[in-house]
């Protein structure tokens, strides 16, 4: 298991809140856009475009949701032979006194846990976050 602490840059996806605790990645229609939404960091997205490319099945399931008090979210990525743990903290922007903070996906940093017993599959997770982002390895 490795895990890494991984400092996001932008907003990746900005996804249907509802959607998301059912497992649906879903993206956030202009109608939903200002209600029911969740800010998923440039780091997530980036790991799931490459989850996918591993297994075309990959299952997204929600650990721990957001809720009006917390901007914290842990989401669990499954595929064939691994599992990652993304959990998204908001460490910048003010917040509270930024109530938008929230919204944009740069002002959080995500917790990267990788289960695979694939090290081909674990070393490109790996390269890949510390190829793009500001990150060191936990453990």
């Amino acid at each position: 298991m490795t895990t890494l602490h991984v400092r996001a840059t932008k907003t990746g996806r900005v996804v249907s809140y509802s959607r998301l605790k059912r497992g649906v990645l879903c993206d956030a229609s202009r109608w939903t856009h200002l209600f029911f939404t969740t800010t998923l960091p440039d780091v997530v997205t980036d790991i799931l475009g490459l989850c996918e490319s591993f297994d075309k099945h990959v299952r997204v399931a929600t650990v721990i949701p957001n809720s009006a008090t917390s901007a914290a979210l842990d989401l669990a990525i499954q595929g064939t032979g691994f599992n990652v743990v993304c959990a998204r903290r908001l460490v910048r922007g003010f917040f509270p006194l930024n109530p938008f903070a929230p919204e944009f996906g740069g002002n959080y940093d995500v917790m990267v846990t990788i289960d695979s017993e694939n090290q081909p599959i674990r070393d490109k997770l790996v390269e890949m976050l510390q190829s793009k982002y500001l990150c060191k390895v936990v453990a």
